[in-house]
């Protein structure tokens, strides 16, 4: 079976004052967008834009602040396999407020 997309090679990675990030998008289409997120104790994945309606799944217990403004902040708790959605077109940032890694995948839809 061949799909229509493509793999992709972006990605982005970092240490701030607490912690790690890491993003990496793993497969695109004209429709969708697949991507795997890794925060570290503290790790916050810099203000980023999703475009489209998307998903963030957890694939373990996860504690996150989910910022798009000072005043338009949240606190997550997943656990694994929970999911977020997003209805829309958002710019936000990620901390891991716990003391263990998180891992993530976020799917972008059209």
């Amino acid at each position: 079976m061949v799909l229509a997309g493509t793999r992709a090679l972006d990605g982005i990675f970092g240490r701030n004052d607490e912690g790690s990030y890491n993003q990496s998008t793993l497969f695109e289409t004209d429709t969708m967008k697949l991507a795997r997120v890794q925060l570290g104790p503290g790790g916050l994945l810099p203000e980023h834009r999703h475009d489209r309606c998307h998903v963030l799944i957890s694939l373990a217990q996860a504690s996150l602040l989910d910022s798009a403004s000072a005043l338009n902040a949240r606190e997550l708790r997943l656990s694994s396999g929970d999911a977020q959605w997003y209805p829309g077109p958002v710019t936000h940032t990620l901390k891991n407020l716990g003391k263990q890694d998180v891992q993530l995948i976020t799917l972008e839809l059209s």
